[in-house]
């Protein structure tokens, strides 16, 4: 996906931050974070899509 969610200078993004949270949080939370992620990725990508192309 084109949203990687970094988070600026060695820190992890917002998909690392999922991941290392995985062994602490239950298999509910992880799977709802990582649905979570993707949704907003896919809006981020609209969004870009949009801004390129406001009339399309």
């Amino acid at each position: 996906m084109a949203f990687e969610g970094g988070g600026g200078k060695n820190k992890p993004g917002i998909r690392e931050e999922i991941e290392q949270a995985k062994s602490r949080i239950s298999r509910k939370d992880y799977k709802a974070a990582i649905s979570n992620y993707k949704r907003l990725a896919e809006h981020v990508e609209k969004l870009e899509k949009y801004k390129q192309n406001p009339l399309k």
